[in-house]
């Protein structure tokens, strides 16, 4: 048996279990990525590598195996194959659904000036798989990842941070604004009118419309045809980041340093998206059916009603033996806990001003809401929990109130 450590809502706890790492939550860990291939989710984290959940992200397996950087920037999935771009050792391929994973780096090259290869996006388009490397321009793979070659004609700035596709126009978001390529990355120009921020961090494609998320600069949309950029950020928070873009029919979905937010009129206005996401960075946003799950500096969040509240789910099945879970809870933000498969009782709170706002105590008796919290004096626990209950717990303090559950 081998000894493992998991990450439960923050506690660090370890347990025998053989040969493989299990966790109910990434709970901590900063997600950057997040994809899925069919009842899959896979989730690439910078420093604890990938992850994958074949339960709706209510536990989670390490799939580690042959990764030699587990920084992990990027996800792309075409069938089994997984290609995964790292910060420091280029593209890894896993043909398994991520059992195990090689190196696929013939071709790539470095960047200049840290002898390193970091492959911000990874794009797929039937046998063509696109790359951008940080500093080296985009890359094409025509055998399945195992030789690259380096396509920048007219790439004036080869720091690439995303990549989209329709039909056989590419484009690229970069540090000096957005390149596309009508023949398959074979030359670039820019395409840059009426783009303010140039610097690029997340491209999507809607209907015939390209949407770019720029570094402090919001979003800002185009034409496909007509290349001709606007700003399109009213009610989003002013100076955004745009870590990531997402689409579900005419949704359209960004995460930023300042949440997630949602447009349902093509970016003409939107709506923050923020009830039960304790957390400001949301860094990737993926949509499976009626789910949308959110990857952000302190693991996976989960909405089923098109991101208008979020849910963390404290279930355990795998690991039965972690019984304890913590939830960081910042400042006037709200989590909402679902405690379906088992009870839970509150154990510990400390730091902030937490108050149940939403559920059922089975101590309960005038309802709530009830302060768990006063004046930084311990009036609440142990606090039983009934089963098969939603609650929403507010932290209204001034500082991160760190609530302690623990499974009957």
């Amino acid at each position: 048996m081998k000894k493992i450590a998991t990450l439960l809502f923050g506690l660090l706890t370890t347990f025998c279990f053989a040969q493989t790492k299990l966790t109910n939550s990434l709970s901590g860990f900063k997600v950057f990525l997040l994809a899925i291939n069919n009842s899959n989710i896979y989730a690439g984290t910078w420093k604890n590598g990938i992850y994958v959940s074949s339960d709706s992200g209510i536990t989670w397996m390490s799939i580690n195996n042959g990764l030699t950087d587990i920084q992990i920037r990027s996800l792309a999935i075409s069938g089994k194959n997984i290609f995964a771009g790292t910060e420091n050792g280029g593209i890894f391929l896993s043909t398994n659904n991520g059992a195990n994973w090689k190196a696929i780096n013939n071709g790539l090259k470095y960047k200049t000036d840290y002898n390193t290869y970091s492959v911000h996006s990874i794009v797929i388009s039937g046998s063509r798989i696109f790359a951008g490397v940080g500093g080296s321009g985009v890359f094409l793979s025509v055998d399945n990842g195992a030789s690259w070659k380096a396509f920048n004609v007219g790439l004036d700035y080869t720091d690439v941070q995303a990549l989209a596709i329709s039909g056989t126009n590419i484009f690229a978001g970069t540090s000096g604004g957005v390149y596309l390529s009508t023949i398959y990355g074979t030359s670039w120009k820019a395409i840059n009118t009426g783009l303010e921020y140039k610097q690029i961090m997340s491209l999507t494609l809607c209907g015939t419309n390209i949407f770019a998320g720029t570094i402090a600069g919001g979003v800002f949309s185009s034409s496909i045809y007509k290349t001709s950029w606007k700003a399109v950020d009213k009610g989003i928070s002013q100076g955004s980041t745009i870590w990531t873009l997402a689409v579900k029919g005419n949704n359209i979905f960004v995460g930023t340093n300042h949440g997630a937010f949602l447009s349902t009129n093509n970016g003409i206005s939107w709506t923050a998206l923020n009830n039960g996401l304790p957390i400001n960075d949301v860094l990737s946003i993926v949509v499976s059916g009626e789910k949308i799950y959110a990857g952000t500096y302190d693991g996976v969040y989960l909405s089923k009603n098109n991101g208008t509240t979020w849910s963390v789910i404290l279930k355990t099945e795998e690991a039965k033996t972690n019984k304890k879970q913590i939830i960081n809870l910042q400042p006037n933000y709200s989590a909402n806990i679902e405690a379906n498969e088992g009870c839970f009782k509150i154990t510990k709170v400390t730091g902030g001003n937490a108050t149940i706002i939403e559920g059922n105590l089975k101590q309960w008796v005038n309802g709530p809401p009830y302060n768990l919290f006063n004046s930084y004096n311990q009036v609440c626990c142990p606090l039983t929990l009934d089963c098969y209950t939603k609650y929403v717990i507010k932290n209204y303090g001034d500082d991160t109130a760190v609530i302690e559950l623990e499974k009957n």
